[in-house]
Order: structure tokens, then C-alpha cells, then sequence
């Protein structure tokens, strides 16, 4: 009976401890994210990845980015009118690939969990939005980085997701979105900061796909491995 009644507390133990290391996020989360502005047309990609890098605490500027993706010269690097050269129009632009951005974090000692898709609400495991979001016990305490692709063929766009809440039936995502720019062409072809990017809530369901466009590509999840 002793030998039983040992096996069955180590059984009783075990199943707590797994108990104990489940998500359970509350209805409202969010992680502590500073909005960042794109400084050229096409660098929500890069502004998305200086303000998640920041959140980390290894923040990687969004010259940085660009640099090492497409290259110098230009250096893209300095205020806003270092940055001029670096305003090319669509397609022929500072934009960037999906493997690409996955080069790019990957360059900057970053580690992240990548999806070809959106992520659910919440489908009972980690790798929903309230579980990755949340910062409560066991949750991954992880902005979204995330793809959004324009239903008129015209690329996509990066914005990054730090919020969520669920309020009776609605839910809702905040989100900062680096557009619009900060750095702006002027008519002398030289460039000056303006105020730019936007703090914003959408439901989740528009946040998806909201007939301009469909939530493509996620990156979540990040760990820095760097010195």
C-alpha cells in the first residue's frame, strides 16, 4: 500500500506541475511597446523591428535594417535629410522581402517563431494572440510582428500588434502602425520630420482581413541569443 500510495503522490505532483505551467491569460493584455515611425515609405518593416527589438532591450535602428538588407551607399543613417537618398518609389524600393525580414532579425541575434499565417484569438494552446500577448504566469510576454497584404496587389505592410482585450463578445487588438512617415520629401528634394505613425485599435476580426487586407505573415515569439 505505501509503495502505491508514493507512486500515486508522484502522479498527483506531476499533473500539478503541468497544471502550473498553462497560459491562462486574462482578458485584457498587453506588452509595453514604444511607437517608432517609419522614416521612408517603404520601412514599416524596419520601424516594426526597432520597436520590437526595443522591447527586448537590443534595439536595432531602422538605418540599421535597411543598411544590411539592401546595402551602402547610401548609408541611410542620420537625420531625416542622410535619409533622403534613401526614399526610392515603389516597386523599386527600401522595402523588404519575408525572407529578407527573416535575414534581418536573424542578423541582429534575434531567434522568433515564423507563420504563414495569421494567429487565432484563442485555440486553446500557446500560439494564438492571447497566449503569446499576455504577460501573465507561463505566456510568452511577445509582440506580434505582423504582415498585412493589400488586397490590390500592391505589397503588403508591417505593423506591430502589442494588445488585446476581449470585452462581452467584441474582440479587439491594439496595434502601432509606423505609418505615416516622419521623414517627408519636400518639393526642393530635400527631406524634414513631420509627426508620424499611429497608435491604434481594430477588432480582431478587421485586423484579419478587413476587405483593404488580410492578415498574412506572423513573427512572434522572440528571444535575443546575441552577447
Amino acid at each position: 500500500m505505501r509503495t502505491k500510495a508514493i507512486t500515486f503522490f508522484v502522479l498527483l505532483s506531476a499533473l500539478v506541475v503541468l497544471a502550473s505551467g498553462c497560459c491562462n491569460p486574462n482578458k485584457i493584455g498587453s506588452v509595453g511597446l514604444s511607437l517608432t515611425p517609419q522614416h521612408t515609405d517603404c520601412w514599416c518593416w524596419a520601424a516594426c523591428t526597432e520597436m520590437i527589438s526595443e522591447y527586448y532591450g537590443h534595439k536595432v535602428i531602422q538605418c540599421e535594417s535597411s543598411n544590411y538588407v539592401h546595402g551602402t551607399p547610401p548609408d541611410c543613417c542620420g537625420d531625416c535629410n542622410d535619409a533622403c537618398p534613401c526614399w526610392v518609389d515603389w516597386p523599386d524600393s527600401w522595402g523588404a522581402t519575408i525572407a529578407q525580414i527573416k535575414d534581418n532579425w536573424t542578423h541582429w541575434n534575434f531567434d522568433y517563431t515564423y507563420v504563414n499565417s495569421n494567429l487565432p484569438w484563442d485555440d486553446n494552446n500557446e500560439d494564438d494572440v492571447r497566449d503569446t500577448i499576455s504577460t501573465t504566469q507561463f505566456c510568452k510576454k511577445s509582440p506580434l510582428y505582423v504582415v498585412w497584404w493589400w488586397k490590390n496587389g500592391f505589397g503588403g505592410h508591417v505593423v506591430a500588434a502589442y494588445g488585446y482585450a476581449e470585452i462581452g463578445a467584441e474582440q479587439y487588438v491594439s496595434y502601432l502602425n509606423p505609418w505615416p512617415p516622419d521623414c517627408e520629401e519636400n518639393e526642393d528634394g530635400g527631406c524634414n520630420w513631420v509627426s508620424g505613425g499611429e497608435d491604434e485599435v481594430s477588432t480582431y476580426d478587421a485586423f484579419v482581413d478587413d476587405g483593404i487586407h488580410s492578415w498574412g505573415n506572423t513573427f512572434y515569439d522572440f528571444k535575443y541569443t546575441g552577447p
